[in-house]
């Protein structure tokens, strides 16, 4: 009985300050599974009448000890056929106001909306309990322009393990892969492994509206180093090994341009208008020493540099 009027007693507070949002919070049942894990089914939030979060069912265990020491804290969720549901166009933002800072639109511009996303997921990842296990979940997000949908048929992640199938939709392209290693939460760092998950291929998402062509590979192995976002760019370091590079693009070639083995270190900032690849990057193609720069422009005048030089 104690344990239930915890947790109504949680809900029913966290209902009033997302009420106070302008959003209402409504689940079917709550009550617990085991001892000391927390099962809530058909948990929804929604913004002025439409489904923004859902999800058939969520298990939270709760880590005791550190409770009793640090406050509320979980070491594990499981999410079951769960989706979220985000757009910020012409009909308003449906998730801007879950910031508190939401309500004080004074920040400056130099500290842009994928800034803040960045900082929000990055801040939500270290605060992850140990163990995730997402079943089928879905992320989708429109803007003006464009709609891209992240899709995840199973994701385990237990500690820094990692071991995902991951499927990007974007515009109605679809790309697929898995990917396994480890991910530090803290700094976001770690090895990692991508293979192709229903194609030949793992095509580079966003590319093919960002530049107007594709490119992808047939696997991957890096270390990834650095993944940093600054004044709305985002750093990206890595060192590693790709099999089967392909590009196609018509301003480079005529026909598909095959790297069948590739390794190296990449040093890369990727903006909302624009895409660099940091002349420290070095490249091993096909057994030959690169050093590589690249500047894709995509904004009103769009410009695109590319410059090699072989040891």
């Amino acid at each position: 009985i104690i344990r239930i009027s915890v947790l109504s007693y949680a809900l029913q507070k966290a209902t009033a300050e997302f009420h106070s949002r302008g959003y209402e919070l409504q689940c079917d049942e709550k009550g617990y599974n085991g001892l000391f894990t927390v099962e809530i089914k058909k948990l929804r939030l929604t913004y002025k009448q439409e489904p923004l979060f859902t999800t058939d069912m969520a298990k939270v265990g709760i880590a005791v000890w550190r409770s009793l020491w640090n406050g509320p804290s979980i070491d594990g969720l499981e999410l079951r056929n769960t989706r979220v549901n985000l757009y910020r166009n012409a009909r308003g933002c449906n998730y801007c106001h879950l910031n508190k800072s939401a309500k004080n639109e004074t920040r400056k511009e130099a500290d842009p909306l994928y800034q803040r996303v960045f900082e929000l997921l990055k801040k939500g990842l270290r605060k992850t309990p140990g163990r995730i296990e997402l079943h089928n979940f879905n992320l989708a997000y429109a803007d003006s322009a464009n709609k891209t949908e992240l899709n995840l048929p199973s994701l385990p992640y237990l500690h820094n393990d990692l071991d995902a199938l991951i499927e990007v939709t974007e515009n109605e392209h679809e790309t697929g892969f898995k990917i396994t290693g480890r991910l530090n939460r803290s700094d976001i760092t770690g090895k990692l492994s991508l293979r192709p998950q229903g194609h030949k291929w793992v095509e580079l998402p966003f590319l093919r509206r960002l530049l107007k062509s594709s490119a992808g590979f047939e696997s991957a192995d890096f270390d990834l180093k650095e993944f940093e976002m600054d004044n709305g760019a985002l750093n990206i370091e890595a060192e590693g090994h790709l099999k089967g590079v392909t590009v196609n693009d018509r301003r480079l070639a005529d026909t598909f341009v095959v790297v069948n083995d590739c390794s190296g270190k990449l040093k890369a900032r990727l903006g909302r208008d624009f895409f660099e690849v940091d002349s420290a990057t070095t490249l091993n193609l096909n057994k030959i020493t690169t050093h590589l720069f690249a500047r894709a422009d995509f904004g009103k005048k769009k410009e695109y540099a590319l410059k090699f030089k072989a040891d």
